[in-house]
């Protein structure tokens, strides 16, 4: 979780809706083939949800509650 905190994967998915792996790489200015390793990791945990027919991923608004708003009551990215 941490990661996806630092590096504003989390946001960056929950401002966009679903999105590719390689699509969040770019947004975020990251390495895509490690993006999709840590998009599946978080798919496999159910922490985002992944749509193999569009290939995308996005987050549910719970997580978005807890994992991408740090003004959120449940935040819990950080901790």
């Amino acid at each position: 979780m941490w990661l996806g905190d630092e590096l504003g994967l989390y946001r960056a998915l929950a401002d966009a809706g679903g999105l590719t792996a390689d699509a969040l790489a770019d947004r975020t200015g990251c390495n895509p083939r490690l993006v999709r390793e840590w998009l599946d990791g978080q798919a496999a945990g159910k922490l985002v949800s992944y749509d193999s027919a569009a290939d995308t991923y996005q987050l549910g608004p719970e997580a978005i509650m807890a994992l991408a708003d740090d003004s959120s009551p449940v935040f819990v990215a950080r901790g």
